[in-house]
C-alpha cells in the first residue's frame, strides 16, 4: 500500500515521463523541412509520415490497454516512452523514405503502449482530485509538445541531423527513474478489468460517438497545423528556427487553454465549454493567417489555446460516461479518434499539394463550425444521461 507522498512522486514521475513521450512526438514536424530536403520527399509523401505515426499511436491505443488490462501496466508504462523517444529521434539518421516510415510506425507503437495506461494510472493515483490530477497529466504531455520543436531544433542546430539522436538522452534517463521508484504495483492490470465492456460501453454510445466525432474534427484542426506550420513559415521566407518557435507557441498557449478549459467545465459544464471554445476557433484562425508579424503570433497563441480547452474536457466528460471503464474510454476518445484525424491529414496534404499550403489550411476554418452544431446535441452532463437510462 503506497502512501500519499509516494503517490504523489509517482505522478510527478509519470507526469515528466508523459513530458518526453509527448515531446519526441513533436520532433517529427520541425524535422520535416531538413528530411524534405533530405529524402527529396513531395509534400503529400511529407505529410504521410505524420499520418503513418498517428495511425499507430492512435488506433492501437485501445488494443494497448486492453492487453494492458491483463498483463501487468506497469511495462506498458516504462517501455512505451522508451519506445517512442528512441525512434523519433532517430529521424536525423534515416537514408531512405521507408526507414523513415519504419521509425515513426515504431514511435507511435511505443505512444501507443504508453497513454491509455497512463492515463488511467493518473487518475487512480489522486483519486481525490482525479479531474484535476488528468488535466495536470495532460499538461506534461502538451508542454512537451509545445517546447518539443524548438528543443530537437537546438540540439540539431548544435550537433546536426545525423546526431538528432542525442535528443533522446533525457528521456531514456526519466524511464529509467520511473524503473526504479515508480510503484510496482501501480499500473493496473488483472483479467477482471476487461470484462463486460459491452455492457459498460452500449448505453452511452451515443454520447461517446458524438464525443468521438469532435475530437477527430478538434485533431485534425491541430494535427494540421502541427504538421504543416513550420512548411508554411519556410515557403514564406523565414527560417526553420521561426517554424519551431511557432508551433512551440502554439502548441505552449494550447496547454494553458487545457488548464482553463478543464477548470471552466467543472464550473459552468463539459457541453458548454465544448461550444465556447469551438465558437472561439474559427475568428483566431482567421485572424492568424489575415495578418503579419506581432499580431499574427498573437491570434496563433489564441487559436491554440481555444483547439486545446476541450482537451481534457472531452477525457473527462467520456471518463464520466464510463466510469467503470474510464481508461478504456479515454484512449477512444484521445487515441482512436486522432488516429482517423491521421487518415484524413494525407488528404490535408495531397490539397496543399494543389492548392498550396496556406490555402489548405484554410479550410480547416470550417471544421469548428461543425463541431458547434455536434455539440449542440451532447447531453449537459453525464448524469443526465444516466437519468434517461433509469427512466427507461
Amino acid at each position: 500500500m503506497e502512501t500519499r507522498p509516494q503517490k504523489r512522486g509517482a505522478f510527478v514521475l509519470l507526469s515528466i515521463a508523459h513530458f518526453f513521450n509527448d515531446a519526441a512526438s513533436s520532433f517529427l514536424s520541425p524535422l520535416l523541412p531538413l528530411l524534405v530536403q533530405k529524402l527529396h520527399l513531395s509534400l503529400t509523401l511529407a505529410g504521410s509520415l505524420a499520418s503513418f505515426y498517428s495511425l499507430n499511436s492512435s488506433f492501437l491505443q485501445p488494443v494497448a490497454g486492453m492487453i494492458a488490462d491483463n498483463l501487468q501496466g506497469r511495462y506498458f508504462i516504462l517501455g512505451g516512452p522508451l519506445i517512442a523517444i528512441g525512434f523519433m529521434s532517430l529521424l536525423g539518421l534515416v537514408p531512405s523514405y521507408p526507414v523513415a516510415v519504419l521509425c515513426v510506425l515504431l514511435a507511435g507503437i511505443g505512444s501507443a503502449m504508453f497513454h491509455p495506461q497512463a492515463v488511467s494510472t493518473a487518475g487512480a493515483l489522486v483519486k481525490e482530485q482525479r479531474g484535476f490530477g488528468i488535466s495536470l497529466f495532460l499538461l506534461g504531455g502538451n508542454l512537451g509538445m509545445a517546447l518539443g520543436p524548438v528543443y530537437i531544433i537546438s540540439v540539431v542546430s548544435l550537433v546536426g541531423l545525423q546526431r538528432a539522436w542525442i535528443a533522446a538522452l533525457p528521456g531514456i534517463i526519466t524511464v529509467a527513474l520511473l524503473y526504479l521508484f515508480f510503484p510496482k504495483t501501480a499500473g493496473g492490470g488483472g483479467k477482471g478489468q476487461v470484462m463486460r465492456i459491452k455492457e459498460a460501453f452500449l448505453p452511452h454510445w451515443k454520447p461517446l460517438l458524438l464525443l468521438s466525432f469532435l475530437v477527430i474534427l478538434r485533431s485534425l484542426i491541430q494535427q494540421g497545423m502541427n504538421t504543416f506550420l513550420p512548411l508554411l513559415l519556410t515557403t514564406q521566407g523565414r527560417s526553420l528556427f521561426a517554424g519551431g518557435l511557432a508551433l512551440s507557441l502554439f502548441s505552449l498557449a494550447g496547454a494553458g487553454g487545457g488548464l482553463l478549459g478543464g477548470y471552466g467545465s467543472d464550473r459552468w459544464g463539459r457541453r458548454t465549454i465544448i461550444i465556447l471554445s469551438n465558437l472561439c476557433i474559427t475568428p483566431f484562425l482567421f485572424g492568424f493567417f489575415q495578418s503579419q508579424g506581432l499580431l499574427s503570433m498573437i491570434f496563433l497563441a489564441l487559436a491554440g489555446m481555444a483547439v486545446k480547452a476541450t482537451n481534457p474536457v472531452v477525457v473527462a466528460f467520456a471518463q464520466e460516461l464510463v466510469p467503470e471503464r474510464a481508461g478504456t474510454a479515454s484512449s477512444l476518445v484521445m487515441g482512436f479518434s486522432w488516429g482517423f484525424a491521421g487518415i484524413a491529414l494525407t488528404g490535408l496534404g495531397k490539397l496543399a499539394d494543389i492548392l498550396g499550403i496556406a490555402h489548405a489550411l484554410q479550410l480547416l476554418m470550417l471544421l469548428p463550425l461543425v463541431a458547434v452544431l455536434a455539440a449542440c446535441f451532447l447531453p449537459r452532463t453525464a448524469r443526465e444521461t444516466e437519468k434517461v437510462l433509469t427512466q427507461r
